[in-house]
C-alpha cells in the first residue's frame, strides 16, 4: 500500500502513528518498496445542493460540516497583531461563514488570502529550519573532542537557539504559535479551501478561476465524482481555455520538466539541458523544502524516557520524509514513479547530441544507479565505452545522484529495521502477557 504526504501527515497528527510499535507493524514497510506508505482513506463530505439551484454545479460541502465558529476556536490558538489581522485558521473559517452566508467576494478574499498566508507560514519554517541547520553545522565544536556524541547533541542546540531566533526575525504572527493546530494543518494539506472557493468563484462569473480551483481540489483526491463532473461542466463553458487549466498546488519543477521533454519532442537539445537541469534542481530543492517541513512537533501520547522520545520523534520525522519523493512524483492527479529518473534518462541523449560526451556519461551511470539492470540504458553505456574519444572517468555518477540514492537506501534499510526488531520485541512482550 501507498500513503502520500497529506494522508500520512493527517494519520500521525492525530496519534502517535508512527511510533515503533507502529512501524513494525506497517505492511507498507517492505524491501520491494522504494516510498514507504500507504493509500489515502478518501474523507468525502457531505453532499449539498447550492442555494442556487438554477445551474449545474454541485456543492460537496454540507451546510453544517463545521460547528459554529465559538466552538472552534476553542481548540484553537488565535493570535493577532496589531491591526487585528487573523491568523489562517480564523481565515478559513470566516471564508466558510461567507461561503455559507453566500458572500462570494469574501469567499473568495478570505481563502485566497488565507491559502497566500499558509504557503507564507510553510516557507517561513522551512527557510528558518535550513538557514540553522547549516549554522549548526557550520559551528565550530565548543570541544574538540566528541565525547559521548556531544558534538550532535550540541549541533541540536545551536539550531534550537537559531529557530527561536529566526522566527522571532521572521516577524510571523501564525510561527508564534510554534506550530498550526492539527486541525488547521490538514485543511490545506487536504486542499480544502479550493473545495469552496471553486463555487465561489463560479458565482462571481470566474470561471477559469473556478476550473483551477476544482482542478488543484481534483489532484488531492483524485476519484471525487462530484469534483469530476464540476470540471467537466466548467470545461465546456465558452469563457474556460482548457490549456490553460492548471493545479493552483503544482511543484514548481513540473513546468520546467514539461518544458524539456516538449524541447526533446522538438530535438531542441539545447533547451532539453536549459530546462531539465533546472527542473532537476527544483526537484531535488522541493523534495529537501518537504522534508524539512516533516521535523515538526510530535505528540507521543506517551511520556517515554529520553532515549525513547528521541527515537520516537526520529522514526515519525523519517517515515514523513520518506513519503516526499511519493507525493512529489503526483502529475495531474497520476502517480508516476520515474520523475527524478526521466531526468538523467533525457539528459544523457541531450548531452550526447551537443557533443557533450562527459556530461553524458555521467547521466547515463547517475539513471543506473536508480535502475541498475535498465537494458536501454547499459546498452548506451556500452555504445559510448567503444567511441575512441570516450574515457573510462567518464563514466562517473553525478554527486546529487549518488547522496540522493545512498539516503534513500539507508532510510529504507533503518524503516526495515525497525519493522522487523519492533514485531519481534511487541510479539515477544504478547507472548509474555499471555503466559502471566
Amino acid at each position: 500500500m501507498k500513503i502520500t504526504y497529506r494522508a500520512f501527515l493527517v494519520a500521525n497528527y492525530l496519534c502517535a502513528f508512527c511510533s515503533f510499535l507502529a512501524i513494525a507493524e506497517d505492511p507498507s514497510v517492505t524491501s520491494d518498496s522504494q516510498s514507504i506508505s500507504n493509500d489515502v482513506a478518501e474523507d468525502r463530505s457531505s453532499t449539498a445542493d447550492l442555494r442556487d439551484s438554477d445551474h449545474p454545479v454541485e456543492s460537496t460541502i454540507a451546510s453544517d460540516k463545521y460547528p459554529p465558529l465559538k466552538e472552534q476556536l476553542n481548540s484553537e490558538i488565535v493570535i493577532t497583531d496589531k491591526t487585528g489581522n487573523l491568523t489562517i485558521g480564523k481565515l478559513f473559517d470566516n471564508a466558510v461563514e461567507s461561503y455559507l452566508s453566500e458572500d462570494w467576494e469574501s469567499c473568495v478574499d478570505n481563502f485566497e488570502e488565507a491559502i497566500r498566508r499558509y504557503k507564507l507560514y510553510k516557507k517561513s519554517v522551512i527557510e528558518c529550519r535550513r538557514k540553522c541547520r547549516w549554522e549548526a553545522n557550520a559551528a565550530k565544536p565548543i570541544f574538540s573532542d566528541d565525547i559521548e556524541d556531544l558534538h550532535f547533541y550540541e549541533r541540536k542546540v545551536r539550531e534550537t537557539l537559531c529557530l527561536m531566533k529566526c522566527k522571532h526575525a521572521k516577524n510571523n504572527k501564525d510561527m508564534k504559535a510554534q506550530q498550526l493546530p492539527i486541525d488547521v494543518e490538514i485543511k490545506y494539506v487536504e486542499r480544502r479551501p479550493y473545495e469552496y472557493l471553486h463555487i465561489c468563484y463560479f458565482q462571481m462569473k470566474k470561471h477559469q478561476d473556478a476550473a483551477n480551483a476544482i482542478f488543484t481540489f481534483l489532484m488531492a483526491h483524485p476519484k471525487h465524482e462530484q469534483s469530476e463532473r464540476n470540471l467537466r461542466f466548467y470545461l465546456d463553458l465558452p469563457d474556460v481555455v482548457q490549456v490553460e487549466v492548471k493545479d493552483m498546488e503544482a511543484a514548481r519543477f513540473l513546468p520546467m520538466y514539461k518544458a524539456g521533454i516538449e524541447a526533446h519532442d522538438d530535438e531542441n537539445y539545447p533547451k532539453v539541458i536549459e530546462e531539465l537541469e533546472n527542473s532537476l534542481k527544483a526537484y531535488m530543492d522541493a523534495e529537501d523544502d518537504c522534508r524539512l517541513y516533516c521535523e515538526g512537533s510530535f505528540d507521543q501520547g506517551w511520556l517515554p524516557d529520553f532515549t525513547m522520545s528521541v527515537a520516537n520523534h526520529f522514526a515519525y520525522t523519517l517515515k514523513c520524509k520518506r513519503s516526499c519523493s511519493y507525493d512529489l512524483n503526483n502529475v495531474n492527479g497520476e502517480q508516476r514513479n520515474d520523475l527524478l529518473i526521466d531526468h538523467y534518462h533525457y539528459l544523457q541523449f541531450a548531452y550526447f547530441q551537443t557533443g557533450k560526451l562527459k556530461k553524458a556519461c555521467a547521466a547515463v551511470e547517475s539513471f543506473l544507479l536508480f535502475i541498475p539492470g535498465d537494458e536501454t540504458v547499459l546498452k548506451n553505456k556500452k555504445w559510448f565505452k567503444e567511441l575512441t574519444e570516450v574515457k573510462q572517468d567518464y563514466f562517473k555518477p553525478r554527486k546529487e545522484a549518488v547522496e540522493y540514492v545512498r539516503r534513500q537506501e539507508y532510510e529504507l534499510r533503518m524503516l526495515l529495521y525497525i519493522q522487523e526488531e519492533f514485531t519481534a520485541v511487541s510479539n515477544s512482550q504478547i507472548e509474555s502477557e499471555v503466559a502471566d
